[in-house]
């Protein structure tokens, strides 16, 4: 599937070209990095939610 190259360090090197797009990941220095998909919406507001409590309780 993909072109792999060994560094001689454990590393595996990819190069782009080579994955399927609907993949989330990025190369950096040649080693893959997969990322997930983002926090959904209800998420991320009770988080902007404690973020403002606790910013309230120490100010």
């Amino acid at each position: 599937m993909s072109e792999k190259k060994s560094g001689g360090n454990g590393k595996v090197k990819e190069t782009h070209g080579t994955y399927f797009i609907d993949e989330r990941y990025e190369i950096i220095g040649g080693v893959r990095y997969d990322f997930l998909t983002s926090p959904k919406f209800v998420h991320q507001d009770v988080l902007g939610q404690l973020h403002l409590a606790f910013h309230a309780s120490c100010a």
